[in-house]
């Protein structure tokens, strides 16, 4: 019974000290975040999504269950006035264009995130984002 105790105690011991080496890595190599310029996001019910862009020409877009892990897909934008390209999509999520229109409000701040097709028209098909 000793032997067990001390097995147990060294594999503990050693789990603990890999997931500590491992955490401070990850906390090493993880690149600072930049700012958000942008928050947008959607709400269906139990499930939700919603986009940040930041000030360095990145962007995450997270979706969020209720029962289930949250899916973040980070990739990169460009934008040019009021159109945004981005790099990427997820692979699951109300999110299913490449190309979004921020519509702005009439005190010129951005008010929504909508959804482009092919041809570069407002897919009203596809999820709003409202922007906050």
């Amino acid at each position: 019974m000793r032997r067990l105790l001390q097995s147990f105690l060294f594999l503990a011991v050693a789990c603990l000290l890999f997931w500590l080496v491992q955490q401070g890595y990850n906390a090493a190599t993880r690149k600072p975040e930049s700012p958000v310029v942008l928050f947008a996001s959607f709400e269906s019910g139990v499930n939700g999504s919603w986009l940040q862009l930041r000030t360095d020409s990145t962007f995450d877009f997270t979706r969020a269950s209720l029962v289930g892990d949250d899916d973040v897909t980070r990739g990169n934008y460009q934008r040019m006035d009021s159109i945004l390209q981005l790099d990427r999509l997820p692979t699951q999520g109300m999110l299913k264009s490449r190309t979004l229109l921020i519509r702005s409000n009439s005190q010129h701040k951005p008010s929504s995130v909508w959804q482009l097709d092919k041809n570069g028209q407002v897919d009203s098909s596809l999820a709003v984002f409202t922007v906050y």
